[in-house]
């Protein structure tokens, strides 16, 4: 607990409450875990680079400098009135590219003011880190005009030794000349995308769409065709492509469509996505699958080419992807004698030609055998030249020469892909395995973009596990993105954020659900409440 001035002021208090809730240390130096590069061509960045190329200009032979920050808090520009400041901030990692945010860096103007959605100044002691505590800073968030999202902070810092109250009003004054460019900017941006939608639409009667700027356009083709789940997924594929991109959409549906995609200029992130006639975009070679989403990505027809063949099956792939589920398939209600590496004895090894000649031999974790092991499982199955087996085991990389050369016995593999690089897939996956648990229940556009946003670790078992508890939870039979616990704001849960989580619903809980008093327990605001509550889920 850091030694406070006192007293703090009523919003310094709770910023620094909200630090300690996130488990800082006020000895600790800012992080750069989350530092990444730049993009440069954002609207922020467009409408704010002449503002600040004048106010630095009025800062010229004075120690401060001018920190600009996205929607993430992450540091985009930087300007100096006098390059004396620009080694000390770099010593507190406040640097292009890194996230200066309350859960990383603790009280100060930038992070504070991008969490209360206010301008506040921080001064010297008030800082939560030690080592900020020789600067003052002055920060005011960035609302766009039109949408009236937070498109990021601006923040003025300095020496404490040279603080000012003229710098909160500078501040102000610099915020209020980006906001009037973005307000600008925003609409030159919907004029761009409303002539490319309108260029596009009037020359195909096939579906199009614009994407872009918090706004989607579409023609009467792709509201007829494409619910909102089909949309997010073409939304996710054509930001994905880039322009003119060209590929294949696996739908919710469990159709496939033909796309191409390219940019909107002069708008940063926006495309257009045209969905084309099957003959018009070539089909990839004959698919793996029978059905288009089935999970485990195996060909019934091929799993019963080698079962007539009584072929020797490798199925490798990491936890979750579904390695029990194909055996299985492959076995197909015949006999199954199953062996676990993990715990395998020895007098198995002896027992292994008694296995009956209509059973499938399964043995399952072979990357956890002992070499030794390897070696006379490998004996044994030689010396049964009829035995029908199969081995299961996790990416085969991972195996060590003795696991490989018992692995070498396999003639067929089955190579499982993981979750994470098949998330075009997941809306389609999720939608199959919703139909086969919880006939009925369908998803909102907001879960499929959730579900294509994470990565997926437990691969199928987890898709599995987070289905059935959203189902459960969901109302009106739709899954929506807060009832799967696994997004803010449309990206996974930081483990800060799944403590803050944990927090606020456990103060909501020992009030039963009142927020005001929740709020003075968790020492915020409660419009702050309120705004976490609704980022979370939590909201009625």
């Amino acid at each position: 607990m850091p030694i406070s001035p006192s007293p703090l002021r009523p919003e310094i208090a709770s910023a620094w409450r909200r630090a300690e809730l996130c488990g800082l240390d006020p000895g600790r130096v800012p992080s750069e875990s989350d530092l990444a590069d730049v993009t440069r061509d954002t609207p922020l960045l467009a409408a704010a680079r002449p503002v600040l190329d004048r106010a630095v200009s009025r800062l010229a032979d004075t120690r401060f400098s001018l920190l600009l920050a996205d929607r993430e808090s992450r540091i985009v520009d930087r300007r100096f009135g006098h390059p004396s400041l620009a080694r000390a901030l770099d010593d507190v990692l406040a640097v292009p590219g890194n996230r200066y945010s309350e859960d990383t860096c603790g009280t100060n103007a930038l992070s504070t003011a991008f969490e209360i959605r206010s301008g506040i100044a921080v001064h010297g002691e008030e800082h939560f880190f030690e080592r900020l505590k020789g600067f003052t800073c002055y920060g005011s968030p960035i609302v766009n005009p039109v949408t009236g999202r937070l498109e990021g902070v601006l923040d003025v810092t300095g020496f404490a030794r040279d603080a000012t109250p003229m710098m909160a009003t500078f501040v102000t004054l610099v915020v209020a000349g980006i906001e009037e460019r973005l307000s600008l900017g925003q609409g030159l941006t919907r004029q761009h995308m409303l002539a490319v939608f309108q260029e596009r639409a009037a020359r195909t009667r096939n579906p199009v769409l614009v994407f872009g700027n918090g706004m989607t356009l579409a023609n009467d083709a792709a509201t007829e065709r494409l619910d909102g789940a089909a949309q997010a997924v073409l939304r996710e594929l054509g930001r994905r492509a880039g322009d003119h991109g060209t590929g294949r959409a696996l739908l919710p549906s469990g159709a496939t469509v033909g796309f191409v995609c390219a940019s909107v200029p002069g708008t940063g992130d926006a495309c257009v996505v045209e969905v084309l006639p099957d003959d018009d975009v070539p089909r990839p070679a004959p698919s793996r699958r029978a059905r288009p989403a089935r999970p485990t990505e195996v060909d019934p027809t091929r799993l019963a080419r080698l079962r007539a063949a009584r072929a020797s099956v490798l199925v490798s792939g990491e936890p979750g992807t579904g390695r029990t589920t194909v055996v299985t398939e492959l076995a197909a209600g015949r006999p199954v004698r199953t062996l676990d590496a993990a715990d395998l004895d020895p007098a198995d090894l002896d027992t292994i030609a008694a296995t009956p000649e209509d059973a499938l031999l399964v043995v399952d974790h072979v990357h956890l055998l002992p070499d030794a092991a390897a070696r006379r499982l490998a004996t044994a199955v030689d010396d049964a030249p009829t035995l029908w087996f199969a081995f299961v085991c996790g990416p085969e990389g991972n195996l060590t020469p003795e696991q490989r050369a018992l692995t070498g016995r396999c003639t067929e593999r089955i190579a499982l892909t993981p979750l994470r690089l098949r998330r075009p897939e997941v809306p389609a996956l999720a939608t199959e395995l919703l139909q086969e648990s919880r006939p009925g229940v369908r998803l909102a556009a907001d879960a499929t973009r959730a579900l294509m946003a994470w990565h997926w670790p437990g691969n199928l078992r987890e898709l599995r596990a987070v289905l059935d508890t959203a189902s459960d939870i969901c109302r009106d039979a739709t899954v929506r993105a807060p009832d799967l616990g696994l997004a803010v704001a449309g990206r996974p849960l930081t483990p800060l954020e799944q403590a803050e989580f944990d927090t606020i619903r456990g103060a909501l809980d020992r009030h039963d659900g009142n927020k005001s008093r929740a709020a003075t327990e968790l020492g915020i605001g409660r419009t702050t409440l309120y705004r976490r509550l609704r980022e979370f889920g939590l909201a009625d």
